[in-house]
């Protein structure tokens, strides 16, 4: 995997046992990177998948390890997506949140950190079509929340 250079658009993409999803996105948006998130299980089995992505040509910045069997998985998870915007937000840079592929929790975390950073997010539909659906609902909505209180909530573990 590469390193961190500053680019302009980079993509945060769920990668579980399904990876046709992620073929499909990078092939619409042509992204300056990506970086992956899976669930530590599912590892060693995506590695090959990522070797195959970067021998095209595709700037894979690291896989993430989420965990999302675990109590509290919402929160860690949501707080590891956000941890790895800010490391690669930089000026001028754009990321787009991917809400396909990974368990539906890791959906959900994704969500909630498209929703705090305002980011532009996007679906692929598994019916091999190739349709990719915007969703601009949550970068919409993110002008509206209060970002400290989430936070804090996000912070606070019930």
């Amino acid at each position: 995997m590469t390193g961190n250079n500053p680019l302009k658009i980079v993509h945060f993409l769920l990668l579980g046992h399904s990876k046709d999803h992620i073929i499909t996105v990078t092939e619409h948006f042509k992204p300056d990177a990506v970086v992956l998130f899976t669930s530590a299980n599912l590892a060693l089995e995506n590695a090959e998948f990522i070797q195959e992505l970067e021998l095209k040509g595709l700037n894979v910045y690291e896989q993430v390890i989420l965990s999302p069997f675990s109590e509290g998985a919402i929160e860690s998870m949501t707080e590891t997506i956000l941890a790895t915007h800010k490391k690669y937000a930089v000026k001028g840079s754009t990321i787009m949140m991917g809400l396909t592929g990974g368990t539906n929790l890791m959906v959900a975390s994704m969500a909630l950190a498209a929703l705090q950073k305002g980011s532009l997010a996007h679906y692929c539909v598994n019916d091999d079509s190739g349709t990719i659906l915007k969703i601009d609902t949550l970068q919409r909505l993110s002008s509206s929340l209060n970002h400290q209180v989430f936070e804090d909530e996000l912070a606070r573990r019930g």
